[in-house]
């Protein structure tokens, strides 16, 4: 039997299933400690459960940092390609935007 989810890594899963986020700003949501969430949704990214939809300019740093959502999140599976056009432009418009 798999050992229940820590409070922290819940927090976190919860915060980033509420609307996607930088670690700081899941962190913030989820009230834990920046270098505990930033340990702890690396692993979680890691392991599968989050992944990176995207990159977002941020005041405190000169590079763009990366956007975590759960796996199971819409914009995190690549669409299926369609026939229609205006399918293809929204394939194209998610494949530019992560």
């Amino acid at each position: 039997m798999a050992r229940p989810l820590g409070s922290v890594r819940l927090a976190l899963k919860l915060a980033a299933a509420e609307q996607p986020g930088t670690i700081r700003d899941l962190a913030a949501r989820a009230q834990v400690g920046y270098a505990q969430a930033h340990f702890t949704v690396k692993n979680m990214a890691q392991k599968g459960e989050l992944v990176v939809v995207g990159r977002r300019d941020v005041p405190w740093r000169p590079a763009p940092v990366q956007v975590y959502a759960p796996a199971s999140w819409p914009c995190a599976e690549r669409p299926a390609r369609s026939p229609r056009p205006d399918a293809e432009l929204q394939n194209t418009l998610l494949a530019v935007w992560r």
